[in-house]
């Protein structure tokens, strides 16, 4: 069972609207609406507060294998290129000398 679905499911149980377990848990009702909808899944800490505010224990959504897959957002969409190291140079404690490093 999707996150999603049983998170539905457990709001329905408890009697929440998604604005009332929105501030209950601490989140925003448009994360609510996105979990619920399954665009995004919550963080662990989220997690915690959402089954605190449906009381139900947060092993409640153990059963719940993940379905997004996480891509951050800046790198979404763009070639990746591999970061050169740039030459700086720096002072060496009790030398008079910079040497340059890569």
């Amino acid at each position: 069972m999707s996150f999603a679905i049983k998170l539905k499911e457990l709001r329905a149980a408890a009697g929440l609207t998604q604005t009332q377990l929105a501030e209950q848990s601490g989140a925003s009702l448009g994360a609510i609406r996105d979990y619920e909808q399954g665009k995004r899944e919550p963080l662990l800490f989220t997690g915690f507060k959402l089954a605190r505010a449906l009381g139900v224990p947060v092993d409640a959504f153990a059963d719940c294998p993940p379905e997004i897959q996480p891509t951050p957002k800046r790198l979404a969409g763009k070639k990746r290129t591999q970061i050169q190291p740039r030459k700086s140079s720096i002072d060496l404690p009790g030398s008079r000398q910079k040497e340059t490093v890569r």
